[in-house]
């Protein structure tokens, strides 16, 4: 599998070449350190995946995954940062990157590379716990173009809950008569009749966020499992591996200490056999 990595931190760049390289299987053809070497390093040498960072100076890895996407769309891009931005990580998956990992992972990093290198899609742990954010976020940019602000959508949120007037009043410490004003508003940015439609609003407001990300979510917690049992797997082979070394130089020694008695009771023997012949 050739790769090739491009992150600003050459000390990174350097750990990360000598750790993939431990494996035979891996080739790293190239490093650079921002979009632009990303761009003709990639176009340079086709590599199997590209391995690049997010924040660079100049062209940073989302600007150069944008260029390469749209010249090479079939190419393996998986970002690799110390930064868990939601923004960074919902415009990764929208340009097509094929993976999303933190750089603290070091033991995710080969399998997560084998994984993208045979077409799949690969996201840390770490996603799966910004999903809320990304919901959230998602929704606060689809309500503004109704012209609902954060307060009206917070009563929208309760109105779905089953709050009455009161109870929400009582939640925002606010009156009811104030209550009866926002959702007045309400009713009347959204176009509709009653609470209950503002319930049912919510919801399949909700519905389609959550299958606009759906699709990556539930494969990068699919490729996460995956991932990790590479990893397990990797780690299991490596330490059969150092077993069966010291259990070789352990019967080394055993063999060569065998055959220390051995000469020593062969030396012994003659040794008497002179002395009883003489």
């Amino acid at each position: 599998m050739k790769i090739v990595i491009v992150d600003d931190d050459c000390l990174v760049t350097e750990a990360l070449k000598t750790i993939l390289q431990i494996n035979g299987d891996v080739e790293v053809a190239a490093t650079g350190i921002d979009g632009e070497d990303a761009c003709r390093l990639y176009r340079q040498y086709c590599p199997d995946v590209l391995l690049m960072d997010i924040r660079m100076k100049g062209m940073n890895g989302l600007e150069a995954s944008e260029h390469i996407l749209q010249e090479y769309p079939e190419a393996k891009i998986l970002l690799l940062t110390t930064f868990l931005d939601d923004e960074y990580i919902v415009k990764a998956l929208r340009l097509g990157a094929k993976g999303y990992l933190l750089k603290q992972d070091y033991a995710s990093i080969l399998p997560a590379l084998q994984a993208v290198n045979l077409g799949q899609t690969v996201f840390g742990k770490e996603i799966v716990s910004k999903i809320p954010d990304l919901i959230r976020k998602e929704e606060k940019f689809d309500y503004s173009s109704y012209g609902i602000n954060e307060r009206e959508q917070e009563i929208i949120r309760l109105i779905a809950d089953g709050y009455s007037n009161r109870e929400i009043a009582a939640e925002l410490f606010l009156s009811e008569g104030t209550i009866r004003n926002y959702l007045s508003a309400i009713l009347d940015k959204l176009q509709l009749r009653d609470r209950t439609q503002v319930a049912v609003f919510y919801y399949q407001h909700r519905r389609i966020i959550i299958k606009k990300i759906y699709n990556y979510v539930e494969k990068g917690a699919r490729e996460e499992a995956y991932t990790g049992k590479k990893a397990c797997d990797e780690a299991d082979r490596r330490e059969k591996w150092e077993d069966e070394r010291r259990y070789q130089a352990l019967g080394k020694r055993k063999e060569k200490r065998q055959m220390y008695l051995i000469e020593r009771h062969v030396r012994r023997r003659f040794l008497m056999n002179q002395y009883y012949v003489n």
